[in-house]
Formats: C-alpha cells, structure tokens, sequence
C-alpha cells in the first residue's frame, strides 16, 4: 500500500568490527530501493551525503600513513581521517548544508602529492587541487557519495659525484695516482648508493677501499654522503693525458638517480740525461809512439728509455765502427749502459800530452736530446 513498513531487532554490536561508524546505522534505512529509497530517511543524520578518500601511492605502499584534514567537520563533529598505504577511509558522513568542503593531506615523509581530484558516481565533481596539499570547493549531495582521490608519488634520488686525483701530473715514465670519490646524497629521502663504476678501472667495488651497496642518510643528515678512495699507476706521453669517468647511481622507492664526474691526469715530460767515460788502456807511451786502447761508457741514470743517437771523438773522428763501437744504441732506463772500445797509435814529445775528448748523445721517444763528454789523457 506504499505505507513505510517499520521492524525493530537487537543486533550485537560486539560481534561487528567497528561497529560505532554512524553511516552502518543509516545504511540500514539507506541507500535502498525504489520507491521508498530517500536520504532523509536515515536515523541519524537525516539528508546526508558521503565523502570517500580514497589513496593511491607510487610505488605501492602499505606501512606509511596519511594524514586528511576536513573542514567543515563531518556530521559526527571529526575532522581528521588517516589512511595507511594505498587504501581509503570508508564512507564519511557529511551535510551538504555545509558545502563546500576543504580536504588537504600531511604526507608521509618523502612523498610528493602529485594530483587529487573528486567524482561523484564515477563523474567528475567539483574539487580544486592546489597542486600542493589538497582540495577546495568540494561538493557533496545529499544521498549520493563523492571519492576523492589523492595520489602520492615517492620523492625520487637525487646525488652528486666528484672525483679528484692526487696528484694531478705525473713523470711521463710512470707514477702513483690515487683517485678519492664522493658521492653525496642531495635528496629529502635516504637513498642506496647500488653501483659505483670507472669507465677505465671497471666496477669499483672491492677496489682500494670502495665498498658497495651504501646506505645514504637524507641532505641535511649524518650519513648523507660516502668516501673511497683506489690507487693506479698511470704513465703516457707528455702530449696527452689520461681522463677517466666514474659512475654513480643510487636508488628508492622513488626510482634512481645516476651521475657521473670526470678526472684528468696531465703527463710531464722527463728529459733524458746521460753520463759519459772514457778510459786510456794506458798513462804513458814511449815518445816514439805507443798503442792505447780506448774504453768509453755512456749510462742511462733516468727512468725512461733512451737512444744513443752519435758518439764521436774530436781526436779520431765519429766513432761509429771503430773498434767495436756501434750506434745506434739502446740504453735501458735506472742504469742501463753501453761500453765499446777503439785503441790508437799515439805518439809525441817527451813531456807532451795527448788529450782527446769524446762526445755522446742521446735521444728519448719525445725528440729530446742530452749531450755529454769525457776527456782522456
């Protein structure tokens, strides 16, 4: 007869988890079916609607909480709602009287909240995000349930690198080079430092006393940045240099972050030098002449390779096939040496001398050259 129909039963509440929620009472009266399906038959907030916050983070999360302020409150005087995760907060009962409504977020630490918007049986409705905290201009109707929706992305890595070598030059001929790397964490969130790699020395890890993964403190905190250090020994020609990039990434929830620094080692060039003796077999010979044999020795005392490249006498001349002379030579580096010998007819008058002088040099794989002498009486 289209009359409402009215039953009474005792439910025991103990048994229904969390059954103090005002709206588990107004659905029993609401929403329903046609004809008799009307709002303002609720029991105890006659003519009400309903606010849905729903969340949805990136990555998905389930232990961070989020905090939700509205205002005006909800019918039941609350005005702080939390949700933990990627979740919602279950049906909020609200008056439309009292649109519209404000719905800002306190974030969990390290997430950006990147859009928030409402719908109202799946269409949008109003709802102004401020692209920071939240929502303005909310409406709810009566009978009808608006979601709004706010979604959270994790606050991504953000690192520095540098990469200094000390020293910044080294002897052509080779020399220790100890590169110290930092890796500085720039981010509000801590991060993992997973990769830490030189494009000449490969990955880094195990080498000198770089050690990965490293957990990095947040910008601002103790712990936010990480130090090692590797020795190489580097050598090359003075018109070059040797460069070198390490590699840096570091990540969380928020995704990854890499960087790279570059370090550059500089060549100086080592002359050569050389040092020369000559030797007479002999002091003396009888004035009507006398056979000495003649010992010159060129020595190498620098680190690199050098040529003998000329060994002449001002006396006999160049003295290349002489004796068993010989150049070009190869003088090795620290000592290496070459020794030959010629042996003249001199002769004089008594109380003379004869003084010859003897000259070499040689050359490195640069061009350069040293020349030296020795003299023999």
């Amino acid at each position: 007869d289209g009359q409402d129909v009215k039953a009474t039963c005792d439910i025991d509440l103990t048994v229904i988890p969390d059954a103090s929620k005002t709206n588990m009472i107004n659905v029993c009266s609401f929403p329903s079916g046609s004809p008799n399906s009307n709002p303002f038959d609720c029991i105890v907030t006659p003519g009400a609607g309903f606010l849905l916050i729903s969340k949805a983070t990136t990555p998905s999360i389930t232990d961070d909480a989020f905090t939700f302020t509205l205002n005006p409150a909800a019918t039941d005087g609350s005005t702080s709602f939390s949700i933990t995760g990627s979740g919602s907060s279950g049906l909020i009962p609200v008056l439309p009287g009292d649109a519209p409504f404000a719905l800002t977020e306190s974030a969990a630490a390290y997430w950006d909240l990147t859009t928030a918007a409402c719908t109202t049986n799946g269409v949008a409705s109003p709802g102004t995000f401020d692209g920071t905290t939240g929502l303005s201009g909310i409406d709810i109707q009566t009978g009808l349930t608006t979601e709004c929706t706010f979604e959270n992305s994790y606050l991504p890595p953000e690192i520095s690198v540098t990469k200094t070598p000390d020293p910044t030059s080294v002897p052509e001929t080779g020399g220790e080079v100890t590169y110290t790397v930092v890796v500085a964490n720039l981010s509000s969130s801590s991060v993992t430092l997973t990769t830490l790699n030189d494009d000449q020395f490969g990955d880094l890890n195990g080498q000198g006393d770089c050690s990965v993964p490293q957990p990095l403190a947040a910008d601002g905190e103790e712990g936010n940045s990480y130090t090692c250090s590797f020795t190489r020994t580097l050598s090359g020609s003075p018109d070059g240099s040797h460069v070198n990039v390490v590699t840096a990434t570091a990540t969380n929830l928020g995704g990854s972050d890499t960087k790279t620094a570059t370090a550059t080692v500089t060549f100086d060039n080592v002359a050569p030098e050389i040092s020369v003796t000559k030797d007479a077999s002999v002091s003396s010979v009888p004035e009507t002449g006398g056979d000495v044999t003649y010992t010159v020795t060129v020595t190498n005392p620098t680190t690199e390779v050098l040529t003998l490249t000329t060994l002449g006498d001002d006396q006999f001349g160049d003295l290349n096939g002489q004796g068993d002379c010989s150049v070009t030579q190869t003088l090795a580096a620290n000592g290496g040496n070459y020794s030959c010998s010629f042996t003249e007819t001199i002769s004089g008058n008594a109380g003379d001398s004869h003084v010859n002088i003897v000259t070499a040099t040689a050359e490195d794989d640069d061009g350069n050259s040293d020349t030296k002498t020795a003299t023999a009486t």
